[in-house]
């Protein structure tokens, strides 16, 4: 049929010539009237094949057809193409009668780009006001390879007619690699397919990782699906927990008040320290386009964030104390919804369903619609102090974990050579708290920074079966879904000494887990074993 074609269209273009303006009586059969159809509208004879426009072209018996040929510019198969040197054939004639034709020079097609800035407004013909009240833009965005083509010829085209550069900041990326170091390439398929990873692991990871990663200062990136898992894990998951501890602890009243919090916790001046140390940080960064930076910044504020201001403020949360408890959801609250319009532009999709769920009904439909926060006050002295705590903390536990003491067994004495917390008693109670110390000693006379007491007492043996008998039932609760409100019966299956052991804590095991009654009997419920002691224990 190809061959039909370039047979019909040469005999039509070689009439053209010869009998201009003249009308033709052309007899034939079916191909090549069909094809002459084709030609005539310069289609592509493949496509019509392929869409099945064939057989309405097909001539019918007998039928007369009129052919209203005009020459087009055509390639060798006889369709349309308007590229040189098809192109230069044709000549066009103005309103006036004056005949006009191409002018053989080529102009490189990345000066049409480069008139992006005026040409998109159609400038000067109209809206001069629009485009000089925008003229330079802000930034332009494209990768690493554009710095020789879009980015220069805009410099030099629109210097060349205004005498100004056409942007003031460039945003510019390196290339994306498959994790074997080579082009991501659909025939290799050395690639996850990203559908798919959105099902899984969601569009805002992969834009943290994304914008957090060197392909955003123009250089290379080599794509590794393990780092964009950890972008999930270990950032915007946490961010979820962290959001969904407050939604279980705080009553729906409470997450809607919008109070400015005024308090003296140290844990609430800590954060609202460091919320507004990452606000400064990341607006500073966005401002100067600093995509990189942004990002980077909340992975840290995170992990401050929910590993230890919510953490350290659990009891806080599930206590009675009425006021506190208020201070602290509103606190963390507060941080949510700040924090939360910071890092839409970088996760635009947790943010917006967290600010939905905690904004109230004065407050902007989206979190893409609010004003940007502004940084508030630093107390640099407390976040240096907190360091410190936090240091203490981390050396402690470590030398618990070298000698195999769990966290939940208490110990006596912690002294620590290093006296700047010695007056500090919130601080101090922190540390206590954090690592399960009785009495905390500053002692400068000791060698190594701390010493650490590992006697354990008889009472202190007893504290710590305690701890691990209630950390066993909240283990129990959290499988079966229980809300911290919802009281239950504890079951319990052991011997003579696991029943005296367990009726002398009865009263300090209620509280913490909300057990109303505890039950001797058998069941098939989660084995326990606490030093020498047996149980099975289940819920009801």
């Amino acid at each position: 049929m190809l061959e039909v074609n370039k047979r019909v269209g040469e005999f039509l273009y070689d009439l053209e010539n010869k009998y201009k303006d003249k009308n033709i009586l052309i007899v034939s059969h079916q191909a090549p009237i069909a094809v002459a159809s084709v030609i005539t509208e310069g289609k592509n004879l493949e496509e019509v094949l392929k869409k099945d426009e064939y057989k309405n072209i097909i001539p019918g018996f007998a039928e007369i057809r009129e052919l209203d040929f005009v020459p087009l510019p055509h390639n060798e198969n006889y369709e349309l193409d308007l590229h040189k040197p098809f192109i230069d054939e044709i000549k066009f004639v103005d309103s006036n009668g004056s005949k006009m034709k191409r002018v053989p020079e080529v102009v490189d097609c990345w000066v049409e780009s480069a008139s992006m800035p005026f040409a998109e407004r159609h400038y000067p013909v109209e809206n001069k006001n629009g485009f000089e009240s925008t003229f330079p833009g802000d930034f332009i965005a494209e990768y690493i390879s554009q710095t020789r083509t879009w980015f220069y010829y805009m410099h030099a085209l629109n210097i060349a007619l205004f005498d100004s550069i056409s942007f003031k900041n460039v945003v510019t990326t390196g290339n994306v690699l498959a994790s074997d170091g080579t082009k991501m390439s659909k025939s290799k398929g050395n690639y996850t397919d990203p559908l798919a990873n959105f099902d899984v692991l969601g569009a805002d990871a992969l834009r943290l990782y994304m914008m957090g990663s060197v392909v955003m200062q123009a250089e290379d990136m080599t794509f590794k699906d393990e780092e964009y898992k950890e972008a999930s894990n270990r950032v915007i998951n946490i961010l979820w927990n962290t959001f969904t501890f407050l939604k279980m602890y705080g009553d729906e009243k409470l997450l809607r008040e919008d109070r400015k919090v005024e308090t003296k916790n140290i844990l609430d001046g800590w954060i609202l320290s460091k919320l507004n140390l990452v606000i400064k940080e990341v607006t500073d960064s966005l401002e100067r386009y600093d995509m990189v930076k942004a990002s980077r910044a909340i992975k840290p504020f995170i992990d401050d964030f929910s590993t230890w201001y919510v953490r350290r403020s659990r009891d806080r949360l599930r206590g009675e104390n009425s006021e506190d408890k208020s201070n602290a959801i509103a606190m963390t609250r507060f941080v949510l919804l700040q924090f939360s319009k910071i890092i839409s532009p970088i996760t635009p999709f947790i943010s917006e369903n967290i600010y939905r769920q905690l904004r109230n009904n004065n407050d902007p439909e989206s979190v893409h619609l609010c004003s940007w926060p502004e940084a508030g006050k630093v107390d640099e002295k407390l976040i240096e102090e907190m360091n410190l705590v936090r240091e203490i903390v981390s050396q402690v536990l470590m030398q618990r974990n070298n000698q195999s003491l769990k966290v939940r067994q208490p110990l006596q004495t912690l002294k620590i050579q290093d006296d700047r917390l010695k007056d500090k008693t919130e601080l101090i109670e922190l540390i206590k708290d954090e690592v399960n110390i009785k009495e905390i000693i500053f002692d400068k006379n000791i060698e190594g920074g701390f010493w650490l007491d590992t006697t354990i007492t008889p009472e202190l043996k007893k504290e710590g079966d305690i701890r691990e008998f209630v950390r066993a039932v909240q283990e129990l609760r959290k499988n079966k879904n229980l809300k911290p409100s919802e009281t239950i019966t504890l079951l319990v299956d052991t011997d003579a000494f696991g029943k005296e052991f367990l009726n002398s804590i009865v009263n300090q095991l209620k509280k913490p887990t909300n057990v109303n009654t505890v039950i001797f009997e058998e069941n098939n419920g989660q084995e326990l074993n606490i030093q020498n002691l047996k149980f099975k224990i289940d819920l009801s």
